[in-house]
């Protein structure tokens, strides 16, 4: 083995102030997927709940016309308009379940909460020079 933490000695491989340069980028990668991760959840949010919205909406729709319409006027009208509304609600609860938006959001919801944490542990160790003192550039 080339150093005495990879022959299993207790004591960690000595730190450089190169690993201070790498934690910092490190940081400002993470960054970026924290953002990235953080505007699919938005993006996943927001279908989940305007998909949600709309199909109580429709389903609404549907129960109030089928309470309020006269009895026999326009049935064919009535019967094509109750069942297109209903289909469409079905199929807007098939695309919720399929594409699994709520499980998506918080999946990435998730991850971005994993990546701030990770943030903040690198940054904190980036903070140390490499004779273990707190710098002042951070």
């Amino acid at each position: 083995p080339r150093c005495a933490y990879a022959a299993g000695a207790n004591a960690a491989p000595p730190v450089t102030r190169n690993d201070a340069r790498r934690l910092r980028e490190l940081v400002a990668h993470l960054e970026d997927r924290r953002d990235l991760y953080a505007r699919r959840a938005e993006v996943n949010a927001r279908l989940y709940y305007g998909l949600t919205i709309s199909c109580i909406l429709i389903m609404l729709l549907v129960s109030i016309l089928a309470a309020v319409w006269p009895a026999g006027e326009h049935e064919l009208l009535r019967t094509c308009l109750l069942f297109g509304l209903s289909a469409l609600a079905t199929m807007l609860v098939a695309a919720l379940s399929l594409f699994k938006f709520q499980s998506n959001m918080d999946g990435f919801g998730r991850s971005v909460r994993q990546i701030e944490g990770l943030m903040s542990r690198c940054s904190f160790a980036a903070e140390y020079d490499v004779d273990g003192s707190v710098t002042r550039e951070a």
